[in-house]
């Protein structure tokens, strides 16, 4: 019986897989057969790669600076370059965070969020299009937040608004390109322990409020993603576009 969630042969990209959710999706489409290029910004790209190798999985790494057009675009090729001149599979998962009261939220650093976390999304998006196209398949994974659905957390307007900007650029993508072959999903995660809520969990009081929001009454880990991140990367899930998933223990529910 054919196995509709195996990726064997894929080709896949991940940004920011070095850590956190990011590579727990890449662990994910890794174990299911895939070859997957990490992108990051540091070397933990280069030490999860090898941990992933060591286990005998098909794991490349290559750092970028998300924040330069022209770096991430030499990232991209160099990610391209590995995979053989071939893709099958994009997440976009990288992702920066500046915790500011809007009314003195500084517009440089609004610019570096929006860059980052928006702008390289649809960047990648582009780039990664006439290589899908050419195959007449493609699957693109944007990773967004629950703020795109609601207002979880304060003082981080500019990550609401380009997470926001993420759930809408899934559908509008997936309207345009589906006649490529080309499906454009997202995963919106809910409390997730990473470098960006780092802060949170350091705030007890934040924290325990935080466990308020979530029915299941825990926080998520990366490899809570795994199971969406397959579905949505594989055959199973060819029928699944323009969607904006939660992964929130039930938060949205509360």
């Amino acid at each position: 019986m054919k196995n509709i969630f195996d990726l064997t042969d894929r080709k896949a990209i991940v940004t920011g897989g070095g850590k956190g959710i990011g590579q727990g999706i890449a662990e994910g489409l890794l174990e299911f057969g895939a070859e997957v290029v990490l992108v990051g910004s540091s070397d933990a790209v280069l030490a999860a790669r090898d941990a992933f190798r060591a286990r005998g999985l098909g794991a490349h790494a290559v750092k970028g600076n998300f924040l330069s057009r022209d770096d991430r675009a030499r990232a991209f090729d160099e990610a391209i370059a590995l995979l053989g001149g071939t893709l099958d599979i994009l997440v976009n998962n990288a992702g920066i965070q500046r915790r500011v009261p809007a009314e003195d939220f500084p517009l440089d650093q609004w610019d570096d969020v929006l860059e980052v976390n928006l702008t390289a999304v649809f960047d990648l998006c582009q780039r990664a299009f006439p290589y899908m196209k050419a195959r007449g398949y493609g699957k693109i994974i944007n990773v967004g937040s629950l703020n795109s659905f609601r207002s979880v957390a304060q003082n981080i307007a500019a990550y609401q608004a380009a997470k926001s900007g993420i759930h809408q650029l899934c559908r509008a993508l997936a309207d345009e390109w589906s006649e490529f072959g080309i499906r454009v999903n997202g995963i919106a995660p809910g409390w997730t322990g990473t470098d960006l809520t780092a802060a949170v969990v350091k705030d007890n009081e934040k924290y325990a409020r935080t466990l308020q929001q979530i029915p299941l009454g825990r926080w998520a880990t990366p490899e809570d993603y795994k199971g969406l991140a397959i579905l949505l990367a594989s055959q199973a899930g060819d029928f699944i576009n323009g969607t904006m998933t939660p992964v929130d223990g039930g938060c949205l529910a509360r």
